[in-house]
């Protein structure tokens, strides 16, 4: 009988006494050598559309291969239908799919990232779970390609780069120094596109992403208020504060230092925005907001008081 394959990477199994006076140069190129190849081979692969990887009984192809290391466009690999794990890289442009020929379930990798798929021989390609830590330590900056939430807050020596499209920290505690409210307080409903980390709020790139709502209390009706913000870095962008009856005031933002407004409030809680549709660089260390009065309306209410 003639030699057979294993089923899933397609290795020489030689019937007892055939080849003979060639069976070792066949085992170690059928096998062997293949086998290493199965477990840490390494394929280049351009991906710009549909690619299939190749498939060889006895010889070298694509899919024996453990790592498949992606570059071009993005798009679909197609892989045999066989029990099978594999590492992949995708460096390309866009999304990666990783199926089979008549798929029941694909993988889909984003561009930039890699990770462990297998194959269950059953028309179905599953991705891997991320890992799940009960904490992370980082001893430098850490960088964000795509989203991150969290429940609780963030804190690094080192700061926290985002894409700014999707990353996201809610119940993080920042500073809103004023008197007449309690505070500090926490930032709430934080907008997609900024991220709050070491007293900061810092912006990378962003544009129009939206706003988060600072729960400064109770503002009194017909009530003038005066906003500041200390912005400790700017490249680029614009600030501005606006106020839940619709009352929007902008910062004149030229670089790093203190800026003021003055806004004439009905009653409701403030919303900050960042961008405005706008991109923006910059962060912001501090804000407070505050009730403001003219030397008229302090003399008045004093006589008032009897004073």
């Amino acid at each position: 009988m003639p030699s057979t394959a294993t089923p899933r990477n397609r290795l020489e199994k030689q019937e007892p006494g055939e080849n003979s006076n060639t069976w070792g140069s066949r085992l170690n190129s059928n096998m062997i050598d293949l086998v290493d190849v199965a477990l840490d081979g390494v394929e280049l692969l351009t991906v710009s559309g549909s690619v299939e990887l190749t498939v060889n009984d006895f010889a070298a192809d694509q899919a024996r291969k453990r790592v498949l290391n992606c570059t071009g466009a993005g798009g679909t690999i197609v892989i045999p239908n066989v029990e099978k794990s594999y590492l992949v890289r995708n460096g390309t442009s866009g999304a990666l799919t990783v199926r089979t020929g008549t798929p029941a379930a694909s993988a889909v990798l984003a561009s930039g990232s890699s990770g462990w798929l297998f194959c269950d021989g059953s028309e179905s390609v599953y991705l891997a779970e991320p890992v799940h830590l009960s904490s992370l330590s980082v001893a430098g900056a850490l960088t964000v390609g795509g989203g991150l939430s969290a429940s609780g807050s963030f804190s690094s020596s080192a700061g926290f780069a985002g894409n700014g499209t999707s990353l996201r920290v809610r119940e993080a505690t920042e500073r809103c120094t004023d008197p007449s409210f309690n505070s500090p307080v926490s930032w709430t409903g934080a907008a997609s596109g900024y991220l709050v980390t070491g007293g900061n709020l810092i912006m990378t790139g962003v544009a129009n992403p939206g706003s988060i709502n600072i729960p400064v209390g109770t503002i009194i009706n017909n009530q003038r208020y005066l906003a500041t913000v200390t912005v400790a870095s700017y490249t680029e962008g614009s600030l501005r504060i606006r106020l839940k009856t619709g009352a929007i005031q902008d910062f004149n933002i030229t670089g790093a230092g203190t800026y003021s407004v003055e806004l004439n409030a009905g009653s409701g809680s403030a919303d900050l925005l960042f961008g405005s549709g706008v991109s923006s660089t910059l962060t912001v260390s501090d804000i407070a907001i505050r009730r403001y009065d003219t030397l008229q309306e302090v003399v008045a209410r004093i006589q008032a008081l009897g004073g």
